[in-house]
């Protein structure tokens, strides 16, 4: 190492000759439509392709044996998921009651400041007034929104 911390040009010269030791030129063909297909050599190191097909193999076993769990253990997975899922459902319920609770006091706001905004001659300052924060769920399409569990707040 050189006084400042930093490889010195010998040790990088070295790294990179270790590196290189291991690596073989392999063919790459790229093919472009109608035209001659291309060919170039690709330094490639065996060691980290045989790492990364291992990895590979490895993920796709792991998936294998989670579907095969999920699908042996459903029931029970199910059951486990039940409180939460219920907690969420009311929550939501609850949230979409005080929104329709508050839409009277959001209507009085809308119509005080319509009518103040027109008295003050400012009809340029209408589209100011926020619209109703459910009105965004009419702007949502309607395959983007997520039926609620167990139906509408009022079942």
């Amino acid at each position: 190492m050189a006084s400042d911390g930093r490889p010195t040009e010998e040790e990088l010269i070295a790294e990179l000759e270790a590196a290189r030791s291991g690596m073989v030129m392999r063919p790459l063909v790229k093919v472009f439509g109608e035209a001659p297909p291309e060919v170039e050599l690709r330094a490639t190191d065996p060691v980290a392709e045989a790492e990364l097909e291992g990895a590979r193999e490895a993920l796709e076993e792991r998936e294998r044996e989670l579907r095969e769990f999920a699908s042996a253990n459903l029931t029970a997975l199910v059951e486990e998921m039940k409180p939460r899922a219920r907690e969420g459902v009311e929550r939501m319920r609850a949230w979409l009651r005080l929104l329709q609770e508050s839409r009277g006091e959001y209507e009085q706001m809308r119509r005080e400041s319509t009518a103040l905004l027109n008295d003050a001659g400012r009809e340029d300052l209408l589209m100011s007034i926020p619209d109703h924060p459910l009105r965004a769920l009419a702007d949502v399409p309607r395959e983007l929104l997520l039926p609620i569990p167990g139906g509408a707040p009022d079942d």
